[in-house]
């Protein structure tokens, strides 16, 4: 089970602890976004600090429909009491996880100022 906070109303947050191929490591917070359908997205800096091993360059749509081309990664982090190896894609904006890397949980939320967000896996 993931807990989280849900803040301003109607941001979903989950803390992360990401892991470098350097025994470095890293915590941010980052937006739960159901628009967002890849793994991860991380911040350019966050990527270079931990020093993330390149994987390619993918294009993704948009919101608006828009096509753009983003560098895609590898990052380890802490997810649920194991550590995942997920793709992450470089992005300048808030920190984001997307529907990917919650597939198989159930996602509840408060949505109010101060409220609660869990992800539980999916049972059996």
């Amino acid at each position: 089970m993931i807990d989280g906070a849900v803040l301003h109303g109607r941001e979903g947050i989950i803390r992360l602890r990401l892991h470098g191929p350097n025994q470095t490591t890293n915590e941010v917070d980052a937006v739960v976004d159901s628009g967002f359908t890849s793994f991860l997205a991380l911040r350019p800096e966050t990527i270079a600090a931990l020093g993330l091993p390149r994987k390619n360059v993918e294009p993704f749509i948009l919101g608006d429909g828009s096509v753009v081309d983003l560098a895609t990664y590898w990052v380890e982090l802490d997810w649920d009491g194991a550590v995942r190896r997920v793709p992450v894609q470089s992005v300048n904006d808030a920190p984001l996880v997307g529907m990917e890397m919650m597939r198989n949980y159930h996602l509840s939320m408060e949505i109010w100022n101060g409220g609660h967000l869990q992800l539980t896996p999916r049972r059996p």
